[in-house]
Parts: C-alpha cells; sequence; structure tokens
C-alpha cells in the first residue's frame, strides 16, 4: 500500500527530516551496510505515523525521536522542550565481575536509606537487574558501542526524562531494589522514591554521568600541589611510589568562550607545576567527557608534545552546485579567503578576527596573520572540494588542523601520559584518545569509546532564518519549519555531515570512528574493590602503566 501525499501541515516538516536524514547525512551509506539504516524507510513510517489520527501530540513527538535515533548515530538526534524527569538519588554499575553494584548515592536526597557502595543489586520492581538495564537500551534507542550503551542505559536506569523514554514514573512513586546477601548482612528489600529532578535535583552530580567536574577517581597520593578552585580543569601534583605525579581532569572540551581562555591559562601553569615538581609521569583523565570542540582539545594537548602529531582526518559530503554540506558553498569559501586574504600583519588580525563570526568557535586560537593564514588555506580546501567531482563523501583529509604542533612558548610536559577513557567519551574526546594514542603519545586506559565519529550541524526552532547572510555552521530554518517543530516542543534537531577516521604515525587514515570508537591499550572496568576501597584496583593499574612507560 503506498504511502499518501503528506497534508500541508507537516510538509515542512517532512522535507526537513528528508532533506537531514538523506542528501545532509554524511554516513548514510555506511550505515546502510552497518546498522542497516533505511532513510525511505523511516520517512515513510513518519508519514504513515502523522497520518493516523490515532496518534496524539505524544506518541507524534515519540515516533520523530524514534526516526531521528535510528541511524544509531549520538550525533543525530531531537531533542525537546517542556520535559519532565524523575530520579532515583542512586547509581548502579556493572562492575567486572558482571554483578550489578551500588556506585553513588546522593546522601541528602535518601535519607534513611541504608545502601552501601558495592551491595549487589540482583532486581529492580521484581525484575532481574540485567533484564531492566536492556530494556532501558530498548527503549531510549542510545546504540552505538558496546561500553556506551552499558554507560547511557545505566545513567538512563535511575534518570527518567520524558526527552527519552515514551512514559516515565510519577515523581513520589517508589522503586524496589532487591539486594543480595553479602557477609554477614542477609538478602533484603529498599525502597526509594522517584524524585522530581526539578524540584528536588541532586545535591551534587553523580561522577558516573558523564561531563562532571569532578572525578570519581581520589587523589592518587599525597598533594604537592593543586590549582585553584577557579580552575577549569582540577589539576593536581601528587606524591606517590616515592615519586611525584601530575594529574589533570579535563571533564569537557565543551567550555564557553571566557572559560576557554581562563582554562589555557590555569592549563599552562599546571605544567609549570608539574615541571617544577619533576614529575614521572602525567595521568589525562578523560572518564565521562562527553565532547565538545576538538580544535579546542588539540590546543591543550599542544604543551604534551615536542614532536607534531597527526589526528584524525574527515570525509565531507559534497552535492552538486558546488556544496559542501554542512559548511556552506564555493561563493561563501570565496568570499571568507577574499575577507581573511586582506590581513596582512598581526594587528590587522587582531582587528579583524574578534569581529569575524565564524571566529567565535576558534577564539581560543590566537589572533596573529599566521592564523588568518590557516583559516584562508581551510577555506580554499574547502572551495576545492565544492568544485571538484561527483557528490558524495570525499577522500578523507584534514580539518582545520591536520596536527597537533607544540606550543610555541616552550611550556611543555613531553614525559609519559595515560589517558583514561570510558564509554561516555563522545566525539571530541574520541578525538582527542585517537590523536594521543594512535600517535603513541599517551596509553589509553580504561573501555572504548562512544562511537561518535563526525561534525554536526544543529537547527534550533529558535533560529529561523532572516534576510541576513546565513552562517553554515549554525543553520536556520524557515519560519514554516520550525513553526511545525515548535508545535511538538521541539527545540533543537541535528544531524553528522562529516565521516571521521583515525590515522596512524604516519597520517595515513585507517578505521573509523563512528559505532567503533577508540579502544583502549589497557581495558580497565571498575571492579568490587574499586567502589569498596577508593578505586584501588583502577589505580594500580594506572601506576603500572606510567612505570611501564618511564622503562621504555
Amino acid at each position: 500500500m503506498g504511502v499518501p501525499d503528506p497534508p500541508a501541515a507537516h510538509q515542512k516538516l517532512y522535507e526537513l527530516v528528508g532533506r537531514l536524514l538523506t542528501d545532509e547525512y554524511a554516513p548514510a551509506s555506511l550505515k546502510r551496510g552497518s546498522v542497516g539504516f533505511d532513510p525511505e524507510r523511516e520517512l515513510s513510517r513518519l508519514r504513515e505515523g502523522f497520518e493516523s489520527t490515532s496518534l496524539d501530540k505524544r506518541a507524534r513527538q515519540r515516533l520523530l525521536y524514534e526516526v531521528f535515533r535510528s541511524p544509531r548515530d549520538i550525533h543525530t538526534g531531537v531533542s525537546f522542550g517542556n520535559v519532565r524527569a524523575v530520579w532515583l538519588g542512586v547509581h548502579l554499575m556493572k562492575t567486572a565481575d558482571g554483578q550489578y553494584r551500588v556506585a553513588w548515592r546522593d546522601p541528602l536526597r535518601t535519607p534513611g536509606v541504608t545502601l552501601g557502595l558495592g551491595e549487589v543489586v540482583e532486581a529492580i520492581d521484581g525484575v532481574p537487574i540485567a533484564e531492566a538495564v536492556s530494556a532501558v537500551m530498548k527503549g531510549t534507542l542510545y546504540k552505538s558501542t558496546p561500553s556506551f550503551e552499558q554507560a547511557f542505559a545505566e545513567w538512563f536506569l535511575v534518570m527518567r526524562g520524558e526527552d527519552v523514554w515514551l512514559t516515565i514514573p510519577a515523581a513520589g512513586s517508589e522503586v524496589r531494589l532487591r539486594l543480595a546477601k553479602s557477609g554477614n548482612k542477609a538478602a533484603r528489600e529498599v525502597r526509594l522514591t522517584w524524585l522530581d529532578a526539578d524540584a528536588t535535583p541532586p545535591s551534587e552530580r553523580c561522577p558516573f554521568w558523564g561531563k562532571t567536574r569532578a572525578s570519581y577517581l581520589p587523589d592518587l597520593g599525597a598533594v604537592m600541589w593543586r590549582a585553584g578552585d577557579d580552575a577549569p580543569y582540577p589539576a593536581a601534583v601528587f606524591a606517590a611510589h616515592r615519586s611525584t605525579w601530575g594529574y589533570v581532569r579535563f571533564h569537557s572540551y565543551a567550555l564557553s568562550g571566557p572559560d576557554r581562555a581562563r582554562a589555557l591559562d590555569h592549563w599552562k601553569r599546571a605544567v609549570a607545576a608539574f615541571k617544577k615538581h619533576q614529575v614521572r609521569g602525567v595521568v589525562l583523565d578523560q572518564l565521562g567527557n562527553g565532547g565538545g570542540n576538538f580544535l579546542f582539545a588539540y590546543t591543550l594537548f599542544s604543551r604534551l608534545t615536542d614532536q607534531p602529531l597527526h589526528v584524525p582526518v574527515q570525509h565531507y559530503l559534497t552535492q552538486g552546485g558546488g556544496q559542501v554540506v554542512g559548511f556552506g558553498d564555493a561563493a561563501f569559501f570565496g568570499a571568507q579567503r577574499t575577507e581573511l586574504g586582506k590581513i596582512g600583519t598581526d594587528a590587522d588580525a587582531e582587528a579583524f578576527l574578534v569581529k569575524y563570526p565564524l571566529f567565535s568557535g576558534v577564539d581560543f586560537m590566537p589572533r596573529t596573520l599566521a592564523t588568518a593564514q590557516t583559516l584562508g588555506r581551510y577555506f580554499a580546501s574547502l572551495g576545492e572540494l565544492a568544485r571538484s567531482g561527483s557528490p558524495g563523501l570525499t577522500e578523507p583529509r584534514a580539518s582545520v588542523e591536520s596536527e597537533i604542533t607544540p606550543n610555541p612558548d616552550g611550556v611543555r610536559y613531553t614525559g609519559p601520559l595515560v589517558m583514561l577513557i570510558d564509554g561516555l567519551n563522545i566525539s571530541a574526546a574520541e578525538y582527542s584518545a585517537a590523536a594521543l594514542g594512535d600517535a603513541g603519545r599517551a596509553r589509553l586506559i580504561g573501555v572504548g569509546t562512544a562511537g561518535a565519529g563526525g561534525d554536526q550541524r544543529e537547527y534550533s526552532t529558535a533560529r529561523v532564518c532572516d534576510k541576513s547572510p546565513p552562517n553554515p555552521f549554525q543553520p536556520c530554518l524557515s519560519p514554516e519549519a520550525s513553526a511545525e517543530l515548535a508545535a511538538l516542543d521541539v527545540r533543537t534537531v541535528s544531524h553528522t555531515v562529516t565521516v571521521g577516521r583515525r590515522v596512524d604515525q604516519t597520517g595515513k587514515p585507517t578505521g573509523y570512528i563512528e559505532n567503533h570508537g577508540v579502544p583502549p591499550h589497557s581495558e580497565h572496568r571498575i571492579t568490587a574493590v574499586d567502589l569498596t576501597h577508593k578505586f584501588r584496583d583502577f589505580r594500580a593499574v594506572i601506576f603500572e602503566e606510567l612505570m611501564a612507560l618511564e622503562r621504555r
């Protein structure tokens, strides 16, 4: 039976979804083969659902959500406003022995609840815990790598919002946890209450939920130096194993402009402190880092090398008419080159770049002639792509930067490095792990990353196209499409416009990041001992790796 023509009421919505998931979706061909993604089938499903008079607004929201989740792409999705959320005040985690254990509890939100760290949870509301977590994976549709799916399912088991669930429990309703017998403790049942996330939010952010400034790792030894509380990235020097060791917590690369500037300044001070205290190795704690600006991350890492390091490359998607999806067309690229080409001195660059709209995303780069020339070369490269060949994915090539180059001021740490990674490392955090790990600059410890391997573009219902020149890096919606999405309480829709590839030490492209992630060199899954004894097992692996690097 054929799909009926869509009514005018939803025409702009269908056109937008169709364009984003077919014409302008970079990994489409990869997804067809790897996960069976069929955009035509999904668009037909969307039309049929919206044609049905039996679907209410909530069901239509869910259908749109399912369509955007169908490519199993972390960067491609839809977010809603006016949503409720509830949470349980605890976090449960699958440990290395396959058991689900209590990993964190908010004592201010769970008064009188007797739950000890490391206790084994056998069931939730009578459902075996492994089955309950599996149901979360199926219900929320967040799919990519196994470690990502596990971490997100654990998160959404205890934090449920209408943005990812069709229905959520009522605030104030009870949950029963069945705890296993342990030592002298008999098997027992504990009751928790679903808390309204707005009225009763966490008193502190759970360190296992991602992008948490404070790590779940405790101090690695006696504190010899610690960055001030105002430092965007916590850093320290610890004394342990008869030596000193550096540490920095990179919880996110999505800092605001002012915070980026402060972070770069404090990071320089931290590297100077590492040198002053003659640390034998440095720990880069990237656990839970949900990404951000990978160029900013590379700028941070310019203080961690004395040799240029190759970074992942991108396949861009080109269309007829000289268009590079998500970046603009040949005319746009030419206009940018013309403006940047007028800059002849550092003073010219300082005056121009501070007002240059497209520079806002890379404002951490110095406002110098060299930066203007770098941007000019990048737009020249995009212009070359726009004018070349048939539409489709291009051969892989660099983004704005092809290498992490050593910071020119000489304040650098070049000794042993380990980077801690996990399934909540997304996008820019994965590019960072690949850049340092594949270049041989750092040993990666933990579990594989999430598998979000491309650049994304986000459309906001608040950003409506007007008569001003469009900014392809912040695309706008037509008034009609914005109105149709807003009627469904949609805030944003997003999709992936490039496909990222890791590279070897010569810069040759290797594996895709999308749905594969970056694996560790040394795997460590959190153990029961970690939860009950201040992450003793994890700390042991960290120091083993640091000392092994020193012996090489």
